[in-house]
């Protein structure tokens, strides 16, 4: 990334709340705050969501958007594509979408588990969209 400084939105999302405390939310934070800050990116905010990454059509994930585009984000930060989407190919649409408005997907990890070529096609493809 150049001398640009990209103002990102993070996205943290677990599926159910299951878990007794926020831990696996407070840990995603902390994880891409450190990511940010290691990477030269600005944090304008943040959503946190209990919520299934089968659809697009999440509270949580509409609230993201909403605040990106409200603070002028360049980008949303998630710790994987997972985070964005179960699905790969809801992610490529997304990111796809996405980036005609203007707005990318930044991730510390790259990886989705259910397919790890359709990930490494994703990845190359981010990577080529972010340096152009």
């Amino acid at each position: 990334m150049s001398g640009k400084k990209f103002r990102v939105v993070c996205y943290c999302r677990v599926a159910t709340r299951d878990q007794i405390d926020d831990g696996p939310l407070e840990a995603q934070s902390v994880y891409l705050r450190r990511y940010a800050k290691d990477n030269g990116l600005k944090v304008i905010g943040e959503v946190r969501a209990y919520e299934k990454g089968l659809t697009m059509d999440r509270p949580g994930w509409h609230n993201v958007l909403s605040l990106a585009t409200r603070e002028k984000a360049d980008a949303i930060l998630v710790m994987e594509l997972g985070r964005v989407s179960r699905n790969p190919w809801m992610v490529m649409e997304t990111m796809r979408e996405l980036s005609e408005q203007g707005l990318m997907v930044f991730t510390s990890d790259y990886s989705l588990p259910c397919n790890t070529s359709l990930a490494d096609k994703i990845k190359q493809a981010s990577i080529a969209m972010y340096q152009s």
